[in-house]
């Protein structure tokens, strides 16, 4: 399970997406919606879980390359959420001029994006593990 790269790519991508949750995620103008907090956690937590699962599907590669793809989708749409959660209620009421001035503003909106590299990453390995098993396959026919 370990030996393969693309395990070390999900487990580090689920790791990201957890970042949040221990820094503390960007804080936002008072009267914003709670569904805003409550949809990014999930989010960011949907998008850790099914990485974890990825992990464990290694044995069924084509399930697991199913599973990083809608990972990603979920990791995009984590990072829209993100940034446009920033930038439409702000970063302590200063609005989009100051959303890059907060070190947990940049983290909320950096780790989907380095959490979404991580996932395509390991989509490719188990993209060349499938060649590489078909090819291998082809050869003992």
């Amino acid at each position: 399970m370990i030996q393969r790269i693309q395990t070390v790519y999900l487990l580090v991508g689920a790791i990201v997406c957890v970042l949040p949750f221990l820094i503390g995620f960007a804080p936002l103008e008072d009267g914003t919606p709670q569904w805003v907090f409550t949809m990014r956690s999930a989010l960011y937590l949907l998008t850790a879980v099914l990485g974890i699962i990825a992990i464990l599907l290694y044995s069924r590669r084509p399930t697991q390359r199913s599973l990083i793809f809608w990972t990603e989708m979920v990791a995009s749409l984590t990072l829209i959420v993100s940034a446009g959660s920033l930038i439409l209620y702000g970063v302590g009421g200063a609005g989009v001029a100051s959303v890059f001035d907060s070190w947990p503003a940049t983290l909320t909106i950096v780790v989907p994006a380095v959490a979404l590299l991580f996932y395509r990453l390991a989509r490719r390995g188990v993209d060349k593990d499938i060649k590489l098993i078909k090819s291998v396959d082809r050869l003992r026919d």
